[in-house]
């Protein structure tokens, strides 16, 4: 591909990724129609179309051969909005959650609907359609003219704080950090807990010291406090925590959690979810408390395994449709805070003790799938979660993490089956590479940490003073995603030539230690924040970069430890241009 085609293409993906996936993504179908299939298929089925839609031209045919593939009440599909002649604003719809229905009525747009079951049950048909009933067809087949009708979604008003007779058991794991137990203690109780809440500490350790503070904290606050010295196991001292509650419902709750006074009854939100007879475990949407970015708000499976949705990113926006403002159903919630029927936590045996640092709440959540449950995540409201404060990141420890491989070995052994299948809640025209709820289009990043040129002689290497200007936001060694199948190195950032065009030179990250160099390949990335401050630079949105090498292959070159890693500039001749002067 010439480098102006691939440039213009880089642009498009980047400022227009449902466009490109219409181009290069979108299955074309135009199967011959089948007249009997679909004459048959409209004996049994009324095709419910809503105002201002098209649809596709082959979609009756489309829906017919679907629906050949098993007995279903209810078949639907994706759609999209095209404004002036232009297809945009895709929405690709997750197979059927009552929760997630409820917030965004999904299944009223282009719909197949039996004769019978419209005939039974009027215009509420999909609300009497049972889940094992509806077929999703993942394919745009309806396109709304002009704009797309808002979901009606109505946040949940303050009826869920009245006063129930549910009684409620939160339990915190905490060792040798009693300041965080007590500001998430108080913060609890600051929340209008209901009547006879309950609140136990499983302690596996603490000194002597700290062993006061928290029986100080437990006269005070007329909490539970149970001491056991032993090894960090979160599945066994959760486990052991429900089995002294009292309650009819569990929370279990991390020591640096903190509930802020807008989300006062959490407690009874999360104990509105979890009564329905179908709720599983119920989870809330988890903030990081500075940045108020999102930590965690659903779990979803990936290529590379369990991922938080939509996390590190700021929760000020909304994110495809408002998923992190709705009640959603998911495959997973974070243990972090979880919010589960004691009868139905004894009754799947509670956290699998073999799984002691991670995996243990998502292998939960899936277990309660297999019997027929779902998960729920509430993002109406937050929490704040100062994550990894009680606990030393395994990034600084190789043995540690060599162990979470092995849980996740472990974990992926025991749910095969369900982990090679798509994520039920997450369409498959959208990303199963990152957890931002875009397109599924190929990143160009997945091609990049490819080796260019090792022993770069110092003649190939230009030193510009003026006129390159570069930025690295980050160049970081992962080891610490215990969902990742490999460890790796990435980098990215900007870099452009002030008075040149961009699409004349391709990033680069030159990597050296000590006399050793070696240069990586890099891909273009959108940067919309560099154009809006480099405006007379009309290119300047393709200035940002991005690698990733694996460990395996800076092993392979030589490189351990500390690396210096520079961006750079190639052009066809081979020349690498570096802002900055020689040193020395």
């Amino acid at each position: 591909m010439r480098r102006g085609k691939r440039f213009f293409t880089q642009i498009q993906k980047a400022e227009r990724p449902y466009e490109y996936w219409v181009e290069h993504c979108e299955e074309w179908r135009g199967e011959k129609e089948d007249r009997i299939a679909v004459k048959d298929f409209l004996k049994v089925y009324e095709m419910i179309r809503p105002e201002g839609t098209v649809g596709d031209p082959d979609c009756l045919q489309r829906f017919a051969l679907q629906a050949e593939q098993g007995d279903y009440d209810l078949i639907y599909c994706d759609d999209d909005v095209v404004k002036n002649g232009v297809r945009t604003d895709p929405f690709f719809r997750p197979e059927y959650g009552p929760e997630t229905y409820e917030s965004y009525r999904y299944i009223p747009g282009l719909v197949a609907v039996k004769r019978e079951i419209l005939d039974e049950y009027g215009k509420d048909f999909a609300e009497h359609v049972r889940p094992e009933r509806m077929l999703h067809i993942p394919e745009v087949l309806c396109h709304f003219v002009k704009e797309r009708p808002a979901d009606g979604y109505a946040e949940e008003s303050d009826e869920y704080a009245r006063e129930s007779n549910d009684t409620v058991s939160i339990i915190i794991l905490s060792k040798d950090h009693p300041e965080l137990l007590s500001r998430c203690v108080d913060s609890i109780l600051s929340s209008d807990p209901p009547k006879g809440t309950e609140i136990i500490t499983v302690d596996n350790g603490s000194s002597p010291e700290n062993r006061k503070l928290y029986r100080d904290l437990q006269r005070e606050n007329k909490i539970g406090y149970f001491h056991k010295p032993c090894e960090f196991n979160f599945s066994a001292l959760c486990n052991l925590g429900a089995g002294m509650a009292k309650g009819q419902f569990l929370i279990f709750l991390n020591d640096d959690v903190q509930i802020p006074k807008v989300s006062k009854h959490f407690i009874q939100r999360l104990l509105a979810q979890a009564k329905k007879e179908h709720a599983g475990a119920v989870g809330m949407k988890l903030l990081y408390p500075e940045s108020r970015d999102i930590q965690h708000c659903g779990i979803c499976l990936q290529k590379s395994g369990p991922s938080h949705i939509l996390c590190g990113l700021p929760d000020e926006r909304e994110y495809y449709f408002g998923f992190n403002r709705k009640t959603v159903n998911v495959t997973a919630v974070t243990g972090a805070c979880l919010c589960i029927r004691k009868s139905l936590f004894d009754r799947v045996r509670g956290f699998d003790e073999n799984l002691p640092l991670a995996y243990n709440d998502v292998d939960l959540c899936i277990r309660l799938m297999n019997r027929g449950f779902v998960n729920i995540c509430i993002n109406g409201m937050y929490l704040y979660h100062y994550e990894s404060a009680t606990r030393k990141k395994d990034t600084l420890d190789r043995a540690a993490y060599e162990k979470l491989k092995g849980y996740r070995e472990y974990f992926a052994g025991r749910h095969r089956e369900f982990i090679v299948k798509k994520d039920p809640f997450v369409n498959p025209n959208l990303t199963d590479t990152r957890a931002d709820m875009s397109i599924n289009i190929e990143q160009d990043w997945e091609k990049s940490g490819v080796e260019i040129e090792s022993g770069i002689p110092e003649g190939k290497i230009v030193y510009v003073k003026k006129g390159l200007l570069c930025h690295s936001d980050s160049s970081v060694y992962r080891i610490s995603d215990a969902y990742l199948n490999e460890d790796f190195f990435e980098a990215s950032g900007w870099i452009f030539f002030k008075r040149k065009k961009i699409a004349a030179y391709e990033p680069a990250i030159l990597v050296s230690s000590g006399e050793k160099k070696v240069l990586f390949d890099a891909v273009r990335t959108f940067r919309k924040d560099v154009e809006e401050v480099f405006r007379r630079k009309k290119d300047a949105c393709m200035s940002g970069f991005y690698t990733r090498v694996s460990r395996k292959i800076l092993e392979l070159e030589g490189f351990s430890g500390h690396m210096d890693v520079t961006p750079v500039l190639k052009d066809k001749k081979g020349r690498i241009y570096i802002c900055g002067q020689r040193n020395g």
